[in-house]
């Protein structure tokens, strides 16, 4: 913000008295063809979501990705906000609380799938039951969501450096979280997979669900859904990296690293999902697989300790 030489006051920034480089929210002017075609990615994939989904009655996976490609497309708008007005603090922050938050209810969708492949296989092959991966694994997505929304407000409301850092750090606390626990995520689904091997593979479940678990859509959801969680996984460990420069550093001011380490991170993972949805998969048995099983897992648990002994 330039001040007057002669009394001294700050005035506003305009294209004329001061440059993005220096003095904007963020140091480049965004992109106006990149950030169309990501919002415009992000619009055709929400369509798709809401009506195949309304199709299949896919309800809580449909409301979390929608919800989620709703928040990034509401970034993207941010995004061509701040390439108009790269001065004030509100198009910034339209464009960079939706966009960190967005990913975690594309994540929450995930583990409700996982939840629901256990079920086909077998909710004897996992550690956990199904009910309680998801209630778990959701609960640490919702954990995320309130620590980076606090970091957010925090550096939105600041006045001074030190505390516009506490928000910084506060957010890349909640990121860091995220990255944990997709972690822990991706371990469990790991283990989960090699007991179903070694335990008989697609043959182990439930007879009426024997023609699904031998389907090679059942097979390519599985893949899809693994290289889902791992694009979501890249973007969050980028954005871990970005925050911890500040929002003055170089890896938050590099727009090359973000129009490849985000939007199409996301973009990939909500494709993803739409090509190999899980009303096409699974058809009726996604509602029917949807039932609270904890007392058969705990009896099928009993069942195979007792056979090992």
């Amino acid at each position: 913000m330039p001040q007057n030489a002669t009394t001294g006051e700050f005035t506003p920034c305009t294209w004329t008295t001061c440059t993005v480089e220096h003095d904007g929210s963020i140091r480049y002017r965004p992109s106006l063809p990149g950030n169309v075609v990501y919002l415009a990615c992000f619009g055709i994939l929400l369509v798709f979501h809401a009506t195949v989904g309304v199709r299949w009655r896919t309800h809580a996976f449909l409301i979390l990705v929608c919800v989620g490609a709703f928040g990034e497309m509401v970034g993207y708008l941010g995004r061509l906000w701040v390439r108009q007005d790269p001065w004030t603090q509100d198009p910034f922050l339209v464009y960079l609380v939706p966009i960190t938050l967005a990913p975690a209810f594309i994540t929450a969708a995930i583990y409700l799938c996982l939840g629901r492949i256990i079920r086909i296989h077998g909710s004897h092959h996992a550690r956990l039951s199904p009910r309680a991966i998801t209630r778990v694994f959701v609960f640490c997505d919702v954990v995320s969501l309130v620590v980076q929304s606090l970091g957010g407000a925090i550096a939105s409301v600041a006045t001074d450096p030190k505390t516009g850092d506490l928000g910084i750090h506060v957010m890349m606390g909640g990121l860091v979280f995220q990255v944990l626990s997709m972690t822990a995520f991706l371990i469990l689904w790991g283990d989960f997979m090699w007991t179903v091997r070694r335990d008989g593979g697609r043959d182990s479940g439930k007879v009426e669900w024997m023609a699904i678990r031998r389907s090679r859509s059942f097979l390519r959801f599985q893949i899809a859904l693994i290289v889902a969680t791992v694009f979501v996984f890249a973007r969050s460990i980028f954005r871990c990296t970005e925050l911890a420069g500040g929002f003055s550093g170089s890896e938050a001011n590099n727009e090359v690293l973000f129009m490849i380490l985000e939007g199409p991170m996301i973009i990939g993972a909500i494709l993803l999902m739409a090509i190999y949805h899980p009303g096409r998969v699974f058809g009726d048995v996604w509602r029917e697989a949807a039932r609270n099983d904890d007392d058969e897992f705990v009896e099928l648990e009993a069942r195979r300790l007792g056979a090992r002994k």
